[in-house]
């Protein structure tokens, strides 16, 4: 058996479905039917729903369309705008520990739409090699909605199968260990999960962060500016795998809790393009950040769509960026071309080290000048590390390329060593 929150729906209700949602929530919590299965259409959400047990939602799945198409079908849960400037998310399981969600799209129908192209007129939309010119307006902000969902003391649930098509902000936990993230998909503007507290293990794997409701330059502008895939602040023992991101700043962002930051992360493959920083840590915490990754793939260029587009490297854009602390161990690493260096260990008194596998830079694709290695300039007690078991492969490397900015090429104080362990620069 399972309960129909339609079935739930009130005259006073309006065009609001949150009411007969929460309706359908607090008869599972009251009797032994735990399951609620959504109809494949567009809910309303314009009023907070919470979970106080454990009761599984289920839709009809979604179609994945580009462009923001608010019509697409299966079933949707769109967010209404009286959420947006408000520190309220629309869906909060506060003690649902054990739960499944599945199924099922997120959109903010009233977000700023993309903006329009302007194509030239000899070679127009639609013909054979249109070119675009400029975008009306030249620039583009989100309208600032908070987590769709909020997981609060809440461990153990499952999100799975997951569509968030044009939002501010996807889920966020707090204290809510255990849960798990499958295939879930979207554009997410800001951040896509946001993990604090987290004492016992979580997983996310299978993660599509690509620009299905906007390829517009000011989108993705914003989105290099500001967008992280997963921000991770306290959070033991994480396990990542098949995470893809694309146009944001940085596909894992790792900063602190005031009681501590990621340690001990065991994450399989991060593939990260039109990236500021594949990796980023920001902690002010003492501890390390810690993890072993299998692999890890960038390419770090700003996103262009206007003629003539050109090949730039994004403005600062490392493939690890350590502005903290840590000891990662890496099986093996591709920089399709950054335009810092592939590794920026930027931390003045903190050393990092880094151990890799295998390492191969595209040197021909970073900007000029730009190092395999970037060192402080000035050191902890200990410098940081960066050993690679093997001489990395450099292809078509420039007059001005190097290997770290130590020794003879500049001020930075570090140890880079491959093969038989002697220092190089």
């Amino acid at each position: 058996m399972v309960l129909i929150p339609d079935s739930y729906k009130e005259a006073a209700d309006g065009l609001d479905d949150a009411p007969s949602i929460q309706r359908a929530i607090e008869a599972a919590c009251a009797g032994t039917v735990r399951t609620l299965v959504f109809h494949a259409r567009r809910y309303q959400i314009n009023s907070p729903i919470t979970q106080n047990c454990s009761a599984n939602w289920e839709g009809q799945g979604y179609e994945e369309q580009a462009g923001a198409n608010y019509a697409a079908p299966g079933t949707w849960f769109d967010i209404g705008a009286g959420f947006s400037g408000k520190l309220t998310s629309p869906i909060n399981i506060a003690a649902g520990a054990g739960s499944t969600f599945e199924n099922f799209g997120v959109a903010e129908p009233s977000q700023p739409p993309p903006p329009t192209a302007n194509y030239d007129p000899l070679f127009p939309a639609g013909s054979a090699k249109p070119r675009i010119v400029s975008y009306t307006p030249g620039k583009w902000s989100p309208a600032p909605f908070y987590f769709v969902f909020s997981v609060t003391g809440s461990p153990g649930n499952l999100f799975r199968h997951i569509m968030l098509d044009g939002v501010n902000q996807g889920f966020r936990m707090d204290h809510s260990g255990r849960t798990s993230f499958e295939d879930v998909r979207g554009q997410v503007f800001n951040t896509m999960f946001e993990i604090h507290e987290s004492y016992d293990v979580s997983r996310i794997t299978d993660v599509h962060d690509w620009p299905y409701w906007s390829l517009a330059d000011p989108v993705i502008a914003y989105d290099q500016e500001n967008a992280h895939v997963i921000a991770s602040y306290r959070n033991d023992t994480p396990f990542w795998d098949n995470v893809f991101g694309f146009g944001v700043r940085a596909v894992l962002y790792l900063a602190d809790d005031p009681d501590g930051t990621t340690t001990g992360i065991q994450a399989g493959k991060v593939s990260c393009d039109y990236t500021v920083y594949c990796i980023q840590t920001d902690t002010r915490s003492p501890v390390q950040v810690t993890g072993q990754f299998g692999s890890i793939r960038t390419f770090g260029p700003m996103w262009s769509t206007t003629y003539p587009a050109s090949l730039v490297q994004y403005p600062g854009s490392s493939m690890l960026q350590l502005d903290s602390s840590a000891v990662l161990q890496i099986g093996s690493m591709e920089n399709f071309g950054t335009d810092v260096a592939t590794m920026s260990l930027n931390a003045p008194k903190q050393p990092s080290n880094l151990m890799i596998g295998s390492l191969f830079v595209h040197a021909n694709m970073m900007s000029p000048h730009s190092f395999v290695a970037r060192f402080p300039t000035v050191s902890a007690t200990i410098p940081s590390l960066v050993t690679i078991s093997m001489a990395p492969a450099i292809a078509g490397a420039t007059a001005g390329f190097r290997n770290t900015n130590t020794g003879s090429n500049g001020p930075g104080i570090g140890v880079y060593q491959y093969g038989a362990a002697t220092p190089i620069h």
